[in-house]
């Protein structure tokens, strides 16, 4: 999160880490975490706000551009990490054009079809 602190403003066209995080919390980020019984509670919801800017920052075109770190918005290295942390934390099975921005495929590699 400290390495790359500017992936929790994303708000663009691209994605928006606010809307996603109510999606994934169930409702605003901001309202639940004052309302967190506990610190295990508080934690979790981090950890929703911080995977909803990861997710935020998954361009439709991302894939396309994935080893240009020139690329606009390009967070190469954040954005293979947080699809390994998926892999290796919880099991996910990441798609072909997944496997591109994690740096594990070739972009030319993918079927378009």
């Amino acid at each position: 999160m400290r390495a790359h602190h500017d992936m929790f403003g994303a708000n663009s066209m691209q994605g928006n880490a606010a809307e996603i995080a109510a999606t994934i919390l169930g409702g605003d980020p901001a309202e639940l975490i004052e309302q967190a019984a506990t610190a295990d509670r508080a934690q979790i919801i981090g950890l929703g706000i911080a995977l909803a800017s990861r997710e935020a920052h998954m361009w439709k075109d991302t894939w396309r551009n994935a080893g240009d770190s020139h690329y606009p918005g390009s967070y190469v290295d954040a954005r293979a990490g947080y699809l390994h942390f998926l892999v290796e934390v919880t099991g996910y099975t990441l798609s072909d054009v997944e496997q591109v921005i994690a740096g594990d495929a070739d972009a030319a590699d993918v079927p378009l079809d």
